[in-house]
């Protein structure tokens, strides 16, 4: 950790920051998802989802002015962008776009590169995200923590960026997210996978 704090010094930084920010009440609430989805009253999996993606996004608001990331911004909309059965078939049931079903296959990697400007997401319009109310949970904590987007950019060669550790920082979300995963069923994938593309890249 210490040579990515001498590499991303102002990332570093901002991400302290962004910790520092955080309400106590708000961290703890994300430990109390996955028991609140299981109840009974609790049975729509897709208002589940709606709730935990208002919890996400409460939760990055604490990261405004402390990241790169800005409307225009699309580099990171060409990298592969997983996710699940469940966020496929939420995006089809807000927006009416068919999703394909996925088999179950823990093995699978990406088939094609992980960044590909050539490759945007389905999703991608005039360099802004045509379904951003309705984007994934990976969409949602995906932040470059730098002062610019000079890292993200296709011509970069830097070997990382300082993202947020959604395992650490957001533990009781991602169980509560791979619980919802699992029960709905389905595979997972690249959003590629499971929608056409359907603008104009």
């Amino acid at each position: 950790m210490s040579s990515v704090k001498g590499q991303l010094p102002v990332a570093w930084k901002n991400t302290e920051r962004f910790n520092g920010r955080l309400p106590l009440k708000l961290d703890r609430e994300q430990h109390g998802l996955a028991k609140k989805f299981r109840k009974p009253r609790n049975a729509d999996p897709f208002q589940s989802l709606a709730t935990l993606y208002d919890y996400l996004d409460r939760f990055m608001s604490y990261a405004v002015g402390l990241m790169a990331c800005a409307k225009g911004c699309s580099y990171c909309c060409h990298s592969e962008i997983g996710l699940s059965q469940i966020e496929a078939d939420y995006i089809t049931a807000r927006t009416g776009i068919p999703a394909k079903r996925m088999r179950q296959d823990p093995t699978r990697v990406g088939a094609a590169p992980w960044v590909d400007p050539n490759r945007p997401c389905p999703f991608l319009n005039l360099g802004a995200c045509a379904i951003y109310e309705f984007r994934p949970m990976l969409c949602r904590t995906h932040v470059n923590f730098d002062a610019t987007n000079a890292l993200c950019r296709f011509d970069s060669e830097a070997e990382s960026i300082l993202l947020l550790d959604r395992e650490s920082s957001l533990p009781g979300a991602m169980k509560a997210y791979g619980e919802l995963a699992a029960s709905y069923g389905g595979g997972i994938g690249d959003i590629r996978d499971f929608f056409c593309t359907i603008y104009a890249p």
